[in-house]
This record gives C-alpha cells, sequence and structure tokens, in this order.
C-alpha cells in the first residue's frame, strides 16, 4: 500500500477525484508481479480498477479522494480496520477508515463539510443531495482550533498503559499535541470523540 498526496493541487485541479491521477489515493502493488505497464511491479486483479476495462483508470489505486494519507496503520491486535490520517486543507484534519474502492471526497470535501477551491479558507454545510453524491466521511475528524496537520498513529494493544488499550493514539505535527479514541467508536457513518493524551514525567 503507498499513501500518495495531491501533489499540493488540490485547490487548483481535481487530480484526488480523477482515477487516470494517482495523486490524492492509496494505491496498492504487488511487488514481485509484472503486469505494470513497464513490467516492473503487479497490479493485484482484485483492486478496485484493475479489471474495470477502463482504459483511463489506474488499476494501482485502492481508495481515492485524499488531499494528504500522511500515514496509515492497520489494528493488527483488534479487528483489522484500517485507519488513515488525511492531512487537511484550512479548516479540518481527518481520521479515516480505509475502505477498497472508497471516494473520500476531496477536493469537493474538506472532513464533513463541503469544500470550495475558490474559496478555501472557508467550509460549508454539505448540500441537501449529499447522500446521492457517493463520498465516505471521516469518522473522527478536528478543526485548525486544535491543530493542523494530523499524523496518523496506531492501536495500542501494549500492556503497559492499561488506560490506553483499544485507543488509536495519533499526533499533531505542527503543535505536538497527541490524542487518542477508542478504536471500538471508529465506525463508518459516525464521528468519535477525540480525547487529548497529556503525559507526565514523574522523574523531573
Amino acid at each position: 500500500y503507498i499513501a500518495q498526496g495531491d501533489g499540493g493541487t488540490g485547490t487548483s485541479t481535481d487530480d484526488a477525484q480523477n482515477l487516470s491521477s494517482p495523486h490524492g489515493a492509496i494505491l496498492r502493488i504487488d511487488p514481485m508481479g509484472t503486469n505494470s505497464p513497464n513490467g516492473a511491479y503487479g497490479i493485484p486483479a482484485d483492486n478496485p480498477f484493475a479489471t474495470d476495462g477502463d482504459p483511463n483508470t489506474l488499476g494501482e489505486i485502492w481508495a481515492y479522494g485524499f488531499r494528504n494519507p500522511h500515514r496509515f496503520s492497520w489494528d493488527t491486535g483488534g479487528d483489522g480496520k484500517m485507519l488513515i490520517g488525511d492531512i487537511g486543507e484550512d479548516n479540518v484534519e481527518e481520521i479515516n477508515l480505509g475502505q477498497i474502492g472508497f471516494d473520500y471526497g476531496w477536493n469537493r470535501r474538506e472532513g464533513t463539510f463541503l469544500f470550495d477551491t475558490n474559496n478555501p479558507s472557508v467550509v460549508f454545510r454539505l448540500p441537501t443531495n449529499d447522500a446521492a453524491l457517493g463520498f465516505t466521511y471521516p469518522v473522527a475528524q478536528y478543526d485548525h482550533d486544535e491543530g493542523s496537520a494530523i499524523v496518523g498513529g496506531f492501536v495500542y494493544r501494549g500492556a503497559s498503559v492499561p488506560a490506553l488499550i483499544g485507543d488509536y493514539v495519533f499526533g499533531d505535527i505542527r503543535n505536538g499535541r497527541i490524542f487518542h479514541v477508542d478504536a471500538d467508536n471508529l465506525v463508518d457513518g459516525s464521528q468519535a470523540t477525540i480525547e487529548e493524551l497529556t503525559l507526565f514525567d514523574t522523574n523531573s
């Protein structure tokens, strides 16, 4: 799996919505395969666009519509869900559930809001016909009052900190804050509550 940002062109192009572009997508390849156009890697046959019959779509695309899916991981000690931290533009930082073939909305959406490329500093309510448009939304998000560049983390399945067992622990690159959210509450179609994690050095 390969995380590919939109190339910094999200307010001027719609590459993340373009299935002929690798930008703004999670790509999935077989490093040992040879059926790619250059023969240097493989494209798994069960990728959503690998066998769709459209020569203009990239078979490497596994999911799309991201701005910058900076880090992703799997809850291997739990139910195996894939969690993606997607860095926003001016307003919203996202945690998404990775799901094959899904469209995560960028640059039409930022978080659970309508994004206007002509006015990127402001987001708007979703349109009344939004349910018919096929976008997938974050399972948790925070705005730029709290931070401005999410870095995806991992679900803690250790034993040293019992209070964090089963929590997805992640951070914000810009301000260094650390957050956590119960991984069981990261469910498609709902918004989980994020809490800040405060660390104390008891030896100082």
